[in-house]
């Protein structure tokens, strides 16, 4: 009969509980934008309650004529991104990898697909939570698998 051994708890902290908090919102705010990404390009509108010639057309959701190939793009990165948020939320070394990479891919598309005006804005979207949440993993770098 195998002995119980002792499990070992990790101290985390109070960056673990922020880090957490922002990996539910970022999971959330990545699920929203993925929804209204699908309705736009189905024509179906947000709300399914509303009559159908409410649906966001894609040019407006993107406020720029996009390749064909940009939405598609945007959802597969979006799906990305929420399997490394699990990842990360499950303290996981290879989702932190997986983030900040999807991210920098995300940018590089956003600049491809909607040209140098974009840059700017990407690079803000993108900075700011890589920063956040750069700040937080660093703390708690030791717990991660």
């Amino acid at each position: 009969m195998a002995q119980d051994m002792p499990v070992e708890t990790k101290k985390r902290g109070w960056a673990g509980a922020l880090l957490l908090v922002v990996l539910v919102l970022m999971g959330c705010s990545t699920s929203w934008r993925a929804y209204v990404l699908v309705t736009s390009l189905l024509g179906v509108p947000l709300n399914p309650g509303l009559p159908p010639e409410s649906a966001v057309p894609i040019e407006q959701y993107f406020g720029a004529s996009v390749p064909s190939w940009y939405p598609i793009t945007v959802a597969i990165i979006n799906v990305l991104l929420l399997i490394f948020i699990v990842a990360i939320w499950r303290w996981k070394k290879w989702g932190v990898f997986g983030l900040y990479g999807a991210w920098l891919v995300a940018v590089a598309t956003q600049v491809l697909a909607l040209g140098s005006s974009a840059l700017l804005p990407a690079l803000l979207r993108t900075l700011i939570p890589l920063a956040l949440l750069g700040f937080l993993i660093q703390r708690t770098w030791h717990s991660f698998e």
